[in-house]
């Protein structure tokens, strides 16, 4: 069955391997919207899009639904990750798919959202290692230029989870979740005669400018051990960042059993309040600023009545809670799901749920089925594209590469993938959370990328980030290629380039056409909707553009390497099923087999060996044929027949 699985699994790989290189031309020319092909994976793993001006690459989406009112809310902010994402980070598009900005040199970033911190648009990630169900990172703010402003870390030599950083409303301090390995009895779990340990859930309130420590919760001090629904056995299903299963849960700090996952911690200003949202206890908790336990919704301690028949309460492995509407509104991503032994429903679902504090009560408002009703094991989110629970709502699906969008009656006005459905359940391409913004001004300080190669007559430009360009202005001089070098890189002052032609942005990447008559030095301006130049792009030379005369394309490079790695593979596994067919078959093991090469191997002081002249009649009569070196002793034919059974079982040659 293995041999079976290696071969597919090398095919499949060849054939993923050769299929972006067509996807990335096909992109490079059109959008997809609700294709087939795509979805069946026949445009490769994970789609993207190439541009001439700029070195990397974006995600190729597919619209499998569309509404125009889906071109109000604002840009899409996503974190792909994942095996066939080669450069991870966070990235932004626009409502048509367009690519409005994308950063590799952080790596994988989780909770990539805009974020208001003392007046100001702050784009906010985590960044770090993921163990397979938590982080151990930093967080980091980036201003309107893209710059690092600040990296913030927990208090007290803590490392900052991947699930939350959230800056509170008053914008002076943020909050951050934990998982700190802290000694606990566990004898009742069954670890007996030895130290337990569990990974204590933690959040933390820091002050942004200082560090300082403004308050911390952990849950083992308030929350029974016995009231998780993720038991050690569960756990020790989990594979960690390698892909091995986890053992020994419970017996060391590195095998901490994760008893409640924390997944989101938010702060009600007016309170003072805090609302967590514990996976593995299936709960949402209200903490006071002094830290109890003031109600809880959902799970084993559930203290609300249900008005609607369970369906308020019984969410399970959740994500993502926000409260609304002065806190009598809960929405939540309802994973309904952790692995295919732990899950409680038939479809994962974004809920809206009101609450009555006073009464305890809660009662379901709205739900967000994704339209093929997928069942999610791990990550997602919800966001209300207003304040209310009557805007529209915008579901990231997690572990599935999608989004969705709803209107304020639940129904589906986009969908919209960024990888092949039918490579779903292999998490290949996965974004923890997906957030919708309109208040994003992106104004690099890079200028723009420019690309020309004088035989294509053509000029290309972009801007990765810049979010206020409406116009392109191709401008240009007839100026001696040493007045070019003398610094003329032009200034908006330097009305000694004219303009040529224009062009309204609509894609990341815009073309000019380059006519014979136009001056050997052009640049492009950016202008914004008033008119107003935001920037230049280098002065570059027609004669010579910007880039190399012939160069392979790397992904030519990776096709054929992939290409080579596969057949060597398949070459080595029917050599070991033609070996081990011929070693099954009784009386073929020494047909055909080479004599003296034999003698050579098992004799080595024969004259063969020791540069005498050669005496095979000699050496046939006076060489001990068993595998024991001793010429007095008899050979054991059973032994030698049991030595080479066991070789044969454990898959290994012995000589």
């Amino acid at each position: 069955m293995w041999q079976f699985s290696f071969l597919y699994q090398n095919i499949l790989f060849l054939f993923l391997c050769i299929l972006p290189d067509n996807a990335q031309s096909l992109a490079s020319d059109r959008r997809v919207y609700s294709s087939l092909l795509y979805d069946w994976g026949l445009l490769g793993p994970y789609p993207q899009q190439t541009f001439k001006s700029w070195s990397r690459t974006a995600p190729l989406l597919n619209f499998v639904r569309w509404d125009d009112s889906c071109d109000e809310s604002g840009s899409t902010f996503l974190s792909p990750r994942g095996h066939m994402v080669s450069a991870p980070g966070p990235l932004i598009i626009d409502s048509r798919g367009e690519l409005v900005w994308a950063e590799d040199k952080y790596g994988q970033a989780m909770d990539f959202k805009v974020q208001e911190y003392r007046g100001r648009n702050y784009l906010t990630f985590w960044t770090g290692s993921d163990t397979g169900t938590f982080g151990t990172g930093s967080y980091v703010m980036l201003d309107s230029s893209y710059q690092e402003y600040k990296t913030v870390k927990p208090a007290n030599g803590l490392s900052g989870d991947l699930h939350e950083f959230e800056i509170t409303r008053n914008g002076g301090t943020a909050l951050m979740t934990i998982y700190d390995p802290t000694p606990a009895n566990l004898s009742a779990f069954g670890i007996v005669g030895q130290q337990g340990w569990i990974y204590d859930s933690v959040f933390q309130e820091i002050d942004i400018e200082t560090g300082a420590l403004i308050f911390e919760w952990r849950a083992s001090q308030h929350y029974d051990i016995p009231d998780t629904f993720h038991t050690i056995e569960a756990e020790g299903r989990r594979p960690d960042s390698s892909g091995r299963k986890v053992s020994h849960i419970g017996e060391s700090p590195e095998t901490a059993w994760d008893f409640f996952h924390i997944n989101s911690v938010t702060k009600d200003e007016e309170t003072g309040n805090y609302y967590v949202s514990s996976r593995y206890m299936h709960t949402v908790t209200c903490i006071s600023p002094q830290g109890d336990i003031l109600w809880i919704l959902g799970g084993k301690r559930n203290q609300f009545t249900d008005l609607s028949k369970g369906k308020a309460t019984n969410f399970s492995f959740q994500h993502h809670v926000r409260m609304h509407e002065n806190n009598t509104v809960v929405t939540l991503f309802d994973n309904g799901k952790y692995d295919s032994l732990s899950k409680n429903a038939e479809y994962s679902r974004g809920i809206v749920i009101s609450l009555d504090v006073d009464k305890m009560t809660a009662s379901l408002v709205r739900e967000y089925v994704h339209p093929d009703h997928r069942l999610v094991g791990s990550q997602g989110s919800i966001q209300l594209l207003g304040e209310s629970r009557d805007h529209h709502a915008l579901v990231g699906w997690g572990y599935v590469p999608a989004y969705t969008e709803f209107d304020a009656r639940g129904e589906i006005l986009c969908d919209v993938h960024l990888a092949p459905s039918i490579f779903w359940a292999f998490g290949w391409v996965k974004s923890y959370r997906a957030f919708r913004s309109s208040s994003w001004v992106g104004k690099p300080s890079a200028p723009p990328d420019v690309y020309l190669r004088p035989r294509d007559g053509k000029v290309y430009v972009s801007w990765n980030g810049a979010t206020e360009v409406q116009t392109w202005v191709l401008q240009g001089r007839a100026d001696t290629e040493a007045e070019m070098q003398a610094g003329l890189n032009a200034t908006a002052e330097n009305d000694s380039y004219r303009d040529l032609t224009s062009l309204k942005k609509s894609k990341f990447e815009t073309s000019f056409q380059l006519a014979t008559d136009m001056p050997r030095y052009l640049r492009i301006a950016a202008l914004d909707r008033q008119g107003h130049v935001l920037g230049f792009t280098e002065v570059v030379d027609r004669q010579i553009g910007t880039a190399p005369s012939d160069v392979v394309g790397s992904h030519f490079i990776i096709s054929t390497y992939c290409a080579i790695v596969v057949v060597l593979c398949l070459s080595w596994y029917l050599w070991r099923t033609l070996t081990s067919t011929r070693k099954s078959v009784p009386g073929t093991q020494d047909k055909g087999r080479n004599p003296v090469k034999h003698l050579w191997h098992r004799h080595p002081q024969s004259s063969i060996i020791t540069g005498g002249k050669p005496d095979l009649e000699k050496d046939l009569e006076t060489m001990p044929l068993q595998t024991g070196w001793d010429g007095d002793k008899e050979v054991d034919q059973d032994t030698c027949k049991q030595s080479n059974d066991q070789g044969v079982e454990d898959g290994e040659e012995r000589y």
